[in-house]
C-alpha cells in the first residue's frame, strides 16, 4: 500500500495515470521472468472522489498476485515449524547480508521479503501522483540512459518531446541505436553470472549432431560426456539448477537423483516428469521448445531465492521416494489382481485420466527385489 500526503484538492486523477507508470516499472531488457507475473493495478482506498482529489492523504492499494504461492511460507504463525523456504545463503548485491547482521537472523527470507524489488511497485505509484501535479503546471519529467556497462550513448540533439515516450521505444530506454546493441550483448553476458551449463551424456547414434553442436557451443557450455558415480553425483551437489529435457516415460532416475540431491529441478513438462516432480519443481513446455525453456532459464537465473525455495521443496519430494514404499505398493496392486481372479482393465483409480497428470501426483519406480504375491 501506498500513502501520498500533501496532495491537494481539485486535481483530476484517474487509475489509468498511475497504472501506466506502473506498467512502463515492467518493462527493460534483461528482465526476469518474475516480471510476468505481475500486472499491476491500483485500487483506491482513500482520498479521491468522484475522479479528482479531496485534499485528504492518497492511499492506494497494489495487489501481490503471487502472494498466494508464498502464504505458508510466509505465515506470521507457527513458530519454526512454519519456517519453510529458509534461506541461508545470502545473495551477492542484496539487503540479505546486511540485514540478517543487523537484526541477529539466521533466515534472510525475513530480510529479502522487505527488501525486494517488488517494493518499488509503491513508490512508482507514489511518484506518478507528483508527476500528475507536476502536469498541472506544464511540468515534464523524462528520463533516458547515457551508460551502461562501460558503453556511452549519443544523446540526439534537441532531445526528443515527449522524452519518455520516445526513450520508452527502446528496452533500454537508450537513444542511440548503435550503443544499444552493444549494451544488450553486455547484458546477455553477464546474466548469468559466470556460471557454466554442462550437457551431461552422449547418443552413440548421434556423433556427427553432438559434434556440430560442440562446435557451435558457447564456450560456457561444456561436454563432459558421460559422468558416472562420485564425479556425477559431486555435479548433482554443486549445481545451480538441474534441467532434464527428456521426454522418456515413466519415472526418470536422473530426475529422482536431482531432487535427492537437493536441487532446483527445471523439467520438461512431458506428463510422467510431471507425475515425478509434482510442485517440486518448474516446467518448460516441450511443444514450445527453445523459447519456453530460455524463459524459465532467466526466471532462475534472476532469483536465487525462487531457487533456494524450489531446493527445499526437491528435497521434500524426494523422500517420498523409497524402494520399501514402491515394492509395497507394487505387492498390493499384484495382490488385487490375485483376489479378483479374472482378466480384465485396471481397477478405475489406476488408469491415467485424459490429458496431463495433476500437478503433484505421485507415480512409483520399479523394484529391482523378488516380488512376493499374496492369494
Amino acid at each position: 500500500m501506498a500513502i501520498v500526503e500533501g496532495m491537494p484538492a481539485g486535481v483530476p486523477l484517474t487509475a489509468e495515470w498511475v497504472d501506466r507508470d506502473l506498467a512502463r516499472r515492467m518493462q527493460g531488457y534483461g528482465r526476469g521472468g518474475r516480471m510476468a507475473i505481475e500486472h499491476d493495478r491500483i485500487e483506491w482506498l482513500a482520498g479521491v472522489r468522484a475522479g479528482e482529489t479531496i485534499g485528504s492523504p492518497v492511499a492506494m492499494l497494489i495487489a501481490n498476485r503471487d502472494w498466494a504461492s508464498w502464504q505458508d511460507v510466509m505465515a506470521a504463525e507457527g513458530g519454526n515449524a512454519a519456517r519453510r523456504g529458509r534461506v541461508t545463503r545470502p545473495r551477492p548485491g542484496h539487503a540479505d547480508l546486511v540485514g540478517v547482521l543487523k537484526y541477529d537472523r539466521l533466515d534472510a527470507r525475513d530480510i529479502l521479503e522487505r527488501a525486494s524489488a517488488r517494493e518499488t511497485a509503491a513508490r512508482v505509484a507514489a511518484g506518478a501522483l507528483g508527476r500528475r501535479l507536476l502536469d498541472e503546471f506544464q511540468v515534464e519529467i523524462g528520463s533516458h540512459v547515457v551508460q551502461l556497462g562501460g558503453v556511452d550513448a549519443a544523446a540526439p540533439t534537441p532531445l526528443p518531446r515527449p522524452l519518455n515516450e520516445a526513450a520508452d521505444r527502446s528496452p533500454l530506454r537508450v537513444l542511440d541505436p548503435a550503443a544499444e546493441a552493444v549494451m544488450i550483448r553486455r547484458i546477455d553476458g553477464a546474466r548469468a553470472r559466470g556460471m557454466k551449463a554442462v550437457v551431461v551424456g552422449g547418443a552413440p547414434y548421434a556423433h556427427d549432431y553432438i559434434r556440430s553442436v560442440m562446435r557451435a557451443g558457447d564456450p560456457r557450455v561444456l561436454f563432459p560426456g558421460y559422468v558416472f558415480g562420485r564425479g556425477y553425483w559431486e555435479l548433482q551437489r554443486h549445481a545451480y539448477v538441474f534441467c532434464a529435457p527428456t521426454e522418456v516415460g515413466g519415472t526418470h532416475p536422473v530426475i529422482l537423483e536431482a531432487m535427492a540431491a537437493g536441487n532446483c529441478v527445471l523439467v520438461n513438462d512431458h506428463a510422467p516428469n510431471a507425475e515425478t516432480v509434482g510442485d517440486a519443481g518448474l516446467y518448460f513446455s516441450g511443444r514450445a521448445g527453445v523459447e519456453s525453456l530460455t524463459a524459465q532459464l532467466e526466471l532462475l537465473l534472476a532469483d536465487p531465492a525462487l531457487v533456494e525455495e524450489f531446493r527445499h521443496r526437491a528435497l521434500d519430494r524426494a523422500r517420498r521416494y523409497s524402494w520399501d514404499a514402491v515394492a509395497d505398493q507394487y505387492e498390493a496392486l499384484l495382490a488385487r489382481a490375485c483376489v479378483a481372479g479374472v482378466h480384465g482393465a485396471l481397477p478405475e483409480e489406476l488408469v491415467d485420466p485424459p490429458g496431463p497428470p495433476p500437478a503433484g501426483a505421485l507415480i512409483t519406480v520399479a523394484d529391482a527385489r523378488e516380488t512376493r504375491l499374496v492369494a
